[in-house]
């Protein structure tokens, strides 16, 4: 394959992301204009809006829908251009977005959708004129209503899984990525378009009609609520890094930009500088035990039977097609038999011998898919001296790839959802707050290089290093050091944006005779400034690791926090 074939191969989900974004312009456009009347969202707009949903959970963007079109930054940057706003709706999904900052989706389990509660909520704020912060707090049971439909998905793909089955055991390579690819995905448009759209089209008009109708005082509530649900969004993904000396970068982070007018792209590149010192190059980095290699003489001996064609094959149908039957008894099983199949059958050309293969591989496996890819290399390449005649049984590939499903999965949920993912979601959070576009779209070019280059990285390495090598190589001291600064960097950047983007204050006042002190800026802002959003991140931290289900802290946050609106403290 040559390296413009390559290039054309990477570039083509980005492009895809960009036309969806342009399809959507022209659908309002073309059916309507303008897309809104009055407060009634047109039919092309709503459906516009809807496939944009939709697509959020497809498996037509290149691993890319989880990390884009999900995210409610991005999603009100496409809601914001459907309804001719783009800078507006920039705004209200990077709001919405922050709130979400700590959404983990580790194993397959959602809290919620927060790609539902993105577009809806964009949608609602600007059409009904609503303030960013009560379309947020409005629309938190719509993703418990999303997350529902997403349970239902995952129990009604089940059946998928075991037509695959047939079809693995008959080593036919086509039905398996039929069964792996076009119902499911069927399904998935059937339980997220159609309910989006008639949502939409019939349900926000009178939504926003009834907000725009409640009395002054409510609707400031709802704006409270809304402003310190963010905070709990930052607690939650602070609490996955609160350990070591985390919580001192974190409180540096949010000091100095508390204290110091300093760009966050800025500050980012400083606290990167300052892991890179305190963690990369520290002595401790280099002082793992030495690793020998270990040779693998039925590989090491003859050409690979393998070409990269082949391997690149199964890494782009892994990362279109890791998740397209994603089921509640399989998970990614039937989506790992589909990814090696195009290697599958090169190395069986039997098909007796190709139907064990594929079989052995539909059974359940579930693990983060981009660090996740090396297990999928490792197993390419135990396969590939399995049926060059090495002493390789079925048995010791299906144990190395159930060892290192949990291992390499815990990685990759720390590394890049706990860790890198919220880091640049925060800088594109940051930029898309003062109204600049450029916040997402610089978000969607980061995290595709992100994820495409750890994805085709990491499945490569695992085989090119095969089982036994690959265990001794995430035992090297100094992945665990790069591990630990950019756990590091993204403690400094949730402090700093703590510090910037979280308007958390009170009006009170006290008195004392003739003398009235406000609190806040007589007394807090003296103290230390933004001192408040501090404080409420570390309660809602505390909380957390008291075990305090999120779930809760969100319905106490409504009660709490509008009745320190009603009687004045917030």
């Amino acid at each position: 394959m040559s390296r413009i074939a390559r290039l054309l191969g990477l570039t083509i989900p980005l492009v895809l992301l960009l036309v969806v974004a342009g399809a959507a312009s022209v659908a309002a456009s073309v059916a309507a204009a303008p897309a809104v009347e009055g407060r009634t969202l047109k039919w092309g707009a709503a459906l516009a809006i809807a496939a944009c949903y939709w697509l959020s959970q497809s498996a037509w963007l290149a691993g890319l829908g989880f990390w884009t079109l999900y995210r409610p930054l991005v999603a009100g940057l496409l809601v914001g251009i459907v309804l001719g706003d783009p800078v507006g709706g920039t705004r209200v999904g990077a709001t919405i977005n922050l709130a979400y900052l700590g959404f983990i989706a580790a194993g397959g389990s959602l809290p919620s959708d927060i790609a539902l509660a993105g577009y809806v909520g964009t949608t609602l704020a600007l059409i009904g004129g609503l303030p960013a912060e009560a379309a947020l707090a409005a629309t938190l049971p719509v993703g418990m209503l999303g997350y529902l439909a997403y349970q239902l998905r995952m129990t009604l793909s089940v059946p998928f899984a075991h037509r695959a089955d047939r079809c693995a055991q008959r080593g036919d390579v086509r039905g398996l990525a039929f069964w792996n690819v076009v119902p499911p995905q069927a399904l998935t448009l059937l339980l997220t378009l159609v309910p989006c759209f008639l949502g939409l089209y019939y349900g926000i008009a009178p939504l926003a009609t009834l907000l725009g109708r409640l009395p002054e005082r409510l609707m400031g509530a709802l704006s409270v609520v809304g402003t310190l649900l963010p905070a709990l969004g930052i607690a939650l993904s602070l609490a996955l890094l609160w350990h070591g000396p985390n919580p001192i970068f974190f409180v540096l982070g949010f000091v100095i930009s508390a204290v110091i007018d300093i760009p966050l792209l800025a500050f980012a590149l400083v606290a990167g500088l300052m892991a890179y010192l305190a963690h990369v190059r520290a002595p401790e980095a280099s002082s793992g035990p030495e690793v020998s290699p270990v040779q693998e003489p039925q590989q090491a001996s003859t050409k690979a039977a393998l070409s990269r064609r082949e391997l690149v094959r199964s890494w782009l149908t892994w990362l279109f097609f890791s998740h397209a039957n994603y089921n509640f008894e399989r998970w990614q099983g039937t989506g790992f038999a589909h990814s090696l199949a195009p290697a599958l059958r090169v190395l069986y050309p039997k098909r007796d011998d190709l139907a064990e293969a594929l079989t052995r591989h539909t059974v359940y496996y579930n693990s983060e898919p981009n660090v996740g890819a090396l297990t999928n290399g490792v197993v390419l390449a135990l396969e590939e001296a399995r049926a060059r005649g090495g002493d390789v049984p079925a048995s010791a590939i299906v144990a190395a790839k159930t060892a290192l499903m949990g291992a390499v999965s815990a990685l990759g949920d720390t590394l890049i959802q706990g860790t890198l993912a919220p880091m640049l979601l925060s800088l594109g959070i940051a930029l898309a707050l003062d109204g600049s576009p450029a916040g997402p779209l610089l978000y969607v070019l980061a995290i595709a290089a992100l994820v495409w280059g750890v994805g085709w990285g990491a499945f490569r390495q695992g085989y090119q290093l095969g089982s036994t090598r690959v265990a001794a190589w995430l035992e090297r001291g100094q992945l665990r050091q790069v591990l630990k600064g950019a756990e590091t960097v993204g403690s400094s950047i949730l402090g700093a944006l703590a510090a910037r983007l979280l308007q958390i204050s009170t009006p009170a006042t006290l008195r004392a005779g003739q003398l009235t002190l406000r609190l806040q800026q007589d007394l807090l802002d003296k103290l230390l400034p933004q001192a408040l959003p501090l404080a409420v991140v570390l309660i809602y931290l505390v909380l957390l690791r008291r075990r305090i289900a999120a779930s809760w802290l969100v319905l106490g946050t409504f009660v709490l926090g509008g009745a320190a609106h009603l009687v004045g403290l917030l």
